[in-house]
Parts: structure tokens; sequence; C-alpha cells
């Protein structure tokens, strides 16, 4: 998750400047926990694989708040 909002207009903003910058999968989810939006970049299917992505987006101001989300179906 690269970003969390309450509001949809920055979420919308956010996610234009994620694909803008090249992270053409961004979308985002509505986490009802907490009553706000996940903005992502990229899903995983390891842990492994997403660790290595969080290594390779480090310093990039846009991924600043970046952290995994394990989502699973109940």
């Amino acid at each position: 998750v690269a970003n969390i909002f309450t509001e949809a207009k920055p979420r919308d903003e956010f996610t234009l400047k994620l694909t803008d910058s090249g992270e053409v999968n961004s979308n985002f989810f509505f986490n009802i926990n907490i009553f706000s939006y996940y903005v992502f970049s990229k899903s995983f299917n390891n842990v492994d694989e997403a660790l290595y992505e969080c290594k390779q987006k480090a310093g990039n101001p846009l991924f600043e708040n970046m952290f995994i989300a394990q989502i699973e179906n109940e």
C-alpha cells in the first residue's frame, strides 16, 4: 500500500500521480475496518515479492508511507 486516504479526491489525485510515474497497475480498495481507502501500486503472490518491491521503492517520495497489507477473503 502506497498511501491511505479518507476522501475520494486526494485518493484519485494520488492514484493519478502513481500512474503518471509509471505505476500503471495502481488502484485502490476501501478498508471498512478503518473507513479509509488504501491506494496500492501492485499486488503480489507472496510476502517475499512484496518485501523486495518495498526495498526497490525506498526513497521514492510517492512511497514514503508504504506498507504491506495482506488481504484475505472471509
